[in-house]
């Protein structure tokens, strides 16, 4: 499979052994970039020629968080879809406006293999609503 046939996805997470993982976990069947924060994350947007199909967040990050900044993303990008991760409880995941009962949501702690699934399981969903 070329490059250029594979997905591509924006990772973004404040902590880089959690960027290295995710890459290292998606890398062979995916175009991957990384972002340590929202602001990084936009700029790759803008500069990023090709399509970016999944924007893969955590959901708590300095700044701008993981909401807003697939709101920001949306914005610039309307067909990307997001997957956000996240470690802390629903309490605090409420205040920054996700939910961890979302199709769109993985729990830190995650296995690989969960990790693989739910992120083809949102391309899946992409292919399927396209004419």
């Amino acid at each position: 499979m070329t490059a250029e046939a594979r997905p591509t996805i924006l990772v973004v997470d404040d902590e880089a052994s959690m960027r290295r993982l995710i890459v290292r976990i998606l890398g062979d069947d995916f175009v991957v970039m990384e972002a340590d924060g929202a602001a990084s994350a936009l700029e790759l947007c803008t500069r990023h020629v090709g399509a970016i199909d999944l924007l893969l967040t955590d959901v708590v990050l300095p700044g701008v968080n993981g909401c807003r900044l697939s709101e920001l993303v949306r914005e610039m990008r309307p067909t990307v879809r997001t997957l956000f991760i996240s470690g802390y409880g629903p309490e605090i995941l409420a205040k920054h406006g996700a939910s961890a009962a979302s199709g769109s949501f993985l729990a830190k702690p995650f296995t690989h293999a969960e990790l693989r699934e739910r992120v083809r399981a949102i391309l899946n969903e992409r292919s399927q609503e396209a004419p």
